[in-house]
């Protein structure tokens, strides 16, 4: 009786502590959401999602389409505006420009209602994190780790947009759980659930393949080389994929390169068979096999073709490469240090210190089964490998969210205070925990551009690096009341975004290249030489600022948009130099 009385007792801990957290982190994540311009692929995949829900037609965004699906849905009670698709030129530029804006389409309307499914979904993820380190390790450091999740600047961000990244890394994470309980336990309702997730991971977007290494791994730590299960548990995973992408891909039934997209009459030569046979040669010189391809690609109706375009598309795109700026220039496919520095710079310091700890105390404060703690370490070597050294790409921390979720898991079990002789390390631990907060408050609501104090801070972290972590245009909705607050009625304005300048009714003209005065506001991205050009495709001209990034700003607004106030003085100054 006494045992069962303890036991729910802790399960109202549990729960009470499970409801503040919520709490919490749904208010932070809404004053978040109020401060941030809708990011550079967002309306893409809102856009996708709704034309697929409202008429089963829908477009290649480089991603499967669940979490296009999930942005959508809210959408489907409010009053939208959107044309015919066979009257969209280009989905793309179409989305980014003019879809929130189009008609009588209220934008923060549409960008607030797509956004909010992400929250909830978001602390579905941290319940299951909670519930991984109750199981390893107790009540009190589960309590600490869904606090570590919900003030993380990374993690709070990445709950308010309408983007593929925490859902995969989230739906990855719940199946690495899952496939865990199964070793414990071998119930069949494990070896399901862990099939589900993986299937919602591989729905959200194509890293989710990445995973798969992290599977093999785990079968061999636990099964070893035991060939029934691993039929049994390669059938589970290949046949409940196999129906949920064909449940929620059920209404694209259409060739992989479907020429008769009403979203490609109006794009001149996107969907013809010149370009068609042009991709087809990147992949084999055989004449014979390139027919094939074509045919197949082109005649071959296949459930979910949008979404297996995005998985080839990938490759694609690892192929071409991705500039990012590292160190004082930029790489198009990457160098192997990319996340490590990532992670060290903008990692909160009281977390990399949490880490730290778990490593040094491991023996000490090591779960019951060792392997249990390799299962953690596993996801976090398989991922930060194969985005280092084998695919090229420089992506930012957005696509390793699963590295995150795992070492969050990993560093909590030094809040085991029970397991320590002398009540200084708990007492340091907690005030390390509070830091923890601060350093989470003091930025708000401009999560996104948070580095850590190693580096200095915002202000000194695009030194370092600068990519979707730092700039993804977010920072437009905060220009208005930052001129009114300064009383500044016209400015030189420069923004690496797709939001509508003029919407906010902002008096500016566009900065150019050439040395000016005045008022100047320029975004990060520009500042260091990454720009969109005409037909919405990136390009790099690091000489375009390099005058003014001699000049220190006067001001930022919300870290990634600059304010110079430049006068003639500074320009006379510079030429001299």
């Amino acid at each position: 009786m006494c045992a069962g009385k303890r036991a729910m007792r802790r399960k109202r801990k549990a729960q009470l502590v499970l409801l503040f957290a919520f709490i919490l982190f749904f208010f932070f994540c809404l004053h978040a959401m109020q401060h941030m311009s809708y990011t550079t692929n967002e309306p893409i995949y809102v856009l996708a999602g709704y034309y697929y829900l409202t008429t089963g037609e829908t477009f290649y965004t480089g991603h499967p389409l669940l979490t296009h699906i999930i942005s959508a849905v809210p959408l489907l009670f409010l009053e939208v505006d959107v044309p015919d698709a066979a009257l969209v030129e280009h989905p793309f530029e179409f989305a980014r420009t003019s879809f929130f804006y189009y008609g009588n389409n209220d934008v923060d309307q549409l960008v607030f209602w797509s956004r909010l499914p992400f929250i909830f979904l978001s602390f579905l993820f941290a319940f299951f994190l909670f519930r991984w380190v109750k199981e390893l390790y107790g009540l009190l450091p589960a309590s600490f780790a869904i606090g570590l999740y919900i003030f993380h600047p990374d993690i709070i961000w990445n709950s308010v947009v309408a983007l593929t990244d925490l859902a995969v890394a989230g739906f990855m994470f719940i199946s690495c759980y899952y496939l865990w309980k199964y070793f414990q336990k071998e119930k069949k309702k494990h070896l399901v659930l862990w099939a589900v997730f993986f299937a919602l991971a591989i729905l959200s977007k194509s890293t989710a393949l990445f995973v798969l290494p992290v599977y093999l791994l785990l079968f061999l730590l636990y099964k070893r080389f035991d060939y029934r299960f691993y039929l049994k548990a390669g059938s589970y995973l290949f046949f409940v994929s196999l129906l949920l992408f064909s449940l929620v891909n059920i209404a694209d039934f259409d060739p992989i390169y479907d020429q008769n997209n009403p979203f490609y009459f109006q794009s001149e030569g996107s969907r013809s068979d010149a370009r068609l046979y042009e991709i087809v040669g990147r992949f084999t010189d055989s004449a014979l096999l390139e027919s094939m391809l074509v045919f197949g690609l082109r005649d071959l109706p296949v459930p979910g073709s949008a979404s297996i375009q995005a998985y080839a598309s990938q490759f694609i795109h690892s192929v071409d490469g991705h500039a990012v700026y590292v160190l004082g220039e930029y790489t198009n496919h990457g160098v192997w240090y990319y996340y490590f520095l990532n992670y060290l710079i903008k990692t909160p310091l009281a977390l990399l210190l949490f880490g730290l700890l778990s490593l040094i105390l491991f023996s000490s404060l090591r779960a019951k089964d060792v392997k249990s703690e390799l299962t953690l370490f596993l996801p976090i070597f398989v991922f930060l490998f194969i985005f280092s050294f084998v695919l090229g790409l420089n992506l930012g921390l957005r696509h390793t969210l699963l590295v995150l979720l795992c070492g969050i898991v990993f560093s909590s079990k030094v809040f085991q205070f029970k397991k320590y002789t002398t009540k200084v390390i708990p007492l340091l631990l907690s005030l390390l925990f509070v830091w923890y907060i601060l350093v989470s408050l003091w930025i708000a609501p401009s999560y996104l551009a948070y580095f850590n104090e190693a580096v200095g801070g915002p202000l000194n972290g695009p030194h370092y690096v600068i990519d979707t972590s730092v700039d993804f245009g977010q920072d437009l909705v905060n220009v208005k009341p930052y001129l009114d607050a300064n009383n500044i009625t016209h400015v030189s304005f420069r923004y690496a975004g797709f939001a509508n300048i003029s919407y906010r009714n902002i008096s500016y003209e566009k900065l150019e290249c050439e040395p000016s005065t005045g008022t100047l506001l320029v975004s990060v991205n520009s500042l260091y030489g990454r720009f969109w050009y005409e037909g919405l495709k990136p390009d790099v001209d690091l000489n375009c600022f390099s005058w003014l990034r001699e000049l220190e700003p006067n001001d930022t607004i919300g870290y990634s948009i600059y304010v110079y106030n430049v006068s003639l003085e500074d320009l006379n100054t510079l030429q001299h130099q």
